[in-house]
């Protein structure tokens, strides 16, 4: 099934219940419906044909919600774009992909009013000219094809890739089931829609009945006033939560909140729920490429907090070696996946779609082992492992230690590179007020080996995060790198000689915070 089909259907169950919502603002089932086909409609008479890619541009709101189903309705292929994206950045994009038309939700009018400009591109005209827009793609998946995504891009710059109708619309069931949600529960996004798992949410919740709530921008102040039955998150948006809510006691989370991104660390769950007792926070683990993998429930996080849970129902899960055979519990390899929700592959870039798929298998390359009680124990993409000293380093590891350090209030890990050396362990970290690093290398010594103690740091008011608030590990490197003075320092060090900080060979470096 489609998913604008999915939508049509639910608004004929339930017409008048509540669809679409921004502050200031709601649309029942009927009214969106009825605004999606005469927008989807216009855009038939502005030229626009099935297989047509459409960049859509704009803030958070009804309008650019109504604008992505209007371009599935007419057949169009959806390429989200955040709205702060620069023009520099649109048009390394346009690089990799060549939209046909740039549709841009005007900001500013009444949520309810919001209109768009719709802009014809150059890319149309490639397509006339009988070019194969998506070489390899068998002509199925051609046909049912409706998101140009990109990869979040924390570590590098971001890959397209594309998404069909079927590898969602196959997977709504199960995760209506999995998180209990009902006809007019109100879904709380709270991020930019052009993050993908907010986008699932979205249509998700419009193929069920749910009412979906917007909020243009995140702040606390708005979160909390949408009064929602759920919420979709990503950890990073924890911290200010628990702030926003210690400084008003009485606001309340809603009863069910759903972490996605990044692993939530144990100090992140413990936070969130000693403020809100009442929540049930529940998180999943999956990726573009894979789709939702698997499911991290009260039980998995009280028991195995470091794992990332079980596969969701219909969702199968294998742990291989290099040569593709299959590991036993216990032993680390990379994680695949077989499921319906698979991506298409990446544009442009035959040998890493090849990379990703093996025999109906397919992979984000994150590295991984099955405990023998079910749960999986996400170890890192193979990018996340830090060759230090000849031994093998995951990154995932040391930043658990770190956020599990008292008085760290966040933390990133990232590989850095030293002469000599070689790769190895450099750290940026938040820490509440008053409390001084040099307690935080000691926690790393008393918990980490020597060679996964990280020998550059850096303070940090709050970390560099990208549009979808994950952490910015490009931005953070570039940092560290960029620090001369301290890089000198660290290449001098002898593994026996004691720094100025006390540990050997290691270097600190201030960023937008005093360091103690």
């Amino acid at each position: 099934m489609r998913i604008e089909e999915a939508f049509f259907a639910q608004a004929r169950r339930t017409p008048e219940q509540w669809a679409l919502a921004a502050p200031g603002h709601r649309l029942r089932y009927r009214e969106l419906a009825q605004q999606v086909r005469r927008r989807a409609a216009e855009l038939h008479r502005f030229g626009a044909k099935p297989g047509d890619v459409f960049a859509l541009l704009g803030e958070n709101g009804i309008g650019w919600l109504r604008e992505a189903l209007a371009v599935l309705t007419c057949g169009g292929i959806l390429l989200p774009l955040h709205p702060d994206s620069t023009a520099g950045e649109r048009q390394r994009l346009w690089g990799q992909v060549s939209p046909d038309w740039l549709v841009t939700v005007k900001t500013g009018n009444d949520p309810g009013e919001q209109d768009a400009d719709v802009q014809r591109l150059d890319g149309a005209a490639s397509r006339e000219s009988g070019q194969n827009r998506w070489p390899g793609v068998p002509e199925q998946e051609s046909d049912d094809l409706f998101l140009l995504g990109f990869t979040s891009g924390s570590t590098g710059w971001p890959k397209a890739l594309l998404k069909t109708h079927r590898s969602w619309t196959a997977s709504f069931a199960v995760w209506t089931e999995s998180f209990g949600l009902q006809v007019g529960d109100r879904v709380l996004l709270p991020l930019h829609l052009s993050y993908s798992a907010q986008l699932y949410a979205a249509f998700h919740a419009l193929s069920m009945g749910a009412e979906v709530f917007l909020l243009p921008r995140f702040s606390p102040a708005a979160f909390f006033q949408a009064q929602a039955a759920c919420a979709v998150i990503t950890p990073a948006l924890i911290s200010p939560l628990v702030r926003y809510a210690r400084r008003r006691p009485g606001v309340k989370m809603p009863p069910l909140v759903i972490s996605v991104g990044t692993k939530l660390a144990a100090a992140q769950r413990a936070r969130l729920e000693r403020q809100f007792p009442d929540c049930a926070l529940l998180e999943y683990y999956g990726s573009a490429e894979t789709g939702y993998v698997s499911l991290v429930r009260p039980e998995d996080a009280r028991e195995a907090p470091e794992t990332v849970g079980r596969p969701f129902p219909g969702v199968e899960v294998a742990i291989l070696d290099e040569e593709g055979r299959p590991l036993p519990a216990g032993q680390a390899g990379t994680l695949y996946v077989r499921s319906p929700q698979a991506f298409v592959g990446y544009v442009g870039q035959p040998d890493a779609t090849a990379a990703s798929f093996r025999d109906g298998w397919v992979t984000a390359h994150d590295r991984a082992l099955i405990r023998p009680d079910g749960r999986i124990l996400l170890l890192g993409r193979q990018r996340d492992v830090i060759k230090a000293g000849g031994s093998m380093v995951y990154v995932r590891e040391v930043e658990e230690t770190l956020m599990a350090c008292p008085g760290v209030e966040d933390a990133a890990v990232v590989a850095g590179w030293e002469a000599g050396r070689g790769e190895v362990v450099w750290a940026a970290v938040v820490l509440q007020e008053g409390v001084e690093l040099a307690s935080v290398r000691r926690w790393c010594r008393r918990h980490l080996a020597s060679y996964k103690q990280p020998r550059r740091w850096s303070v940090f008011a709050e970390l560099p995060r990208n549009r979808h608030g994950k952490v910015d590990k490009v931005q953070i490197r570039a940092q560290l790198a960029a620090e001369d003075g301290t890089a000198g320092a660290a290449d001098r060090a002898d593994d026996g000689e004691a720094d100025g900080w006390g540990m050997s060979g290691q270097t600190q470096v201030v960023a937008g915070k005093k360091a103690h």
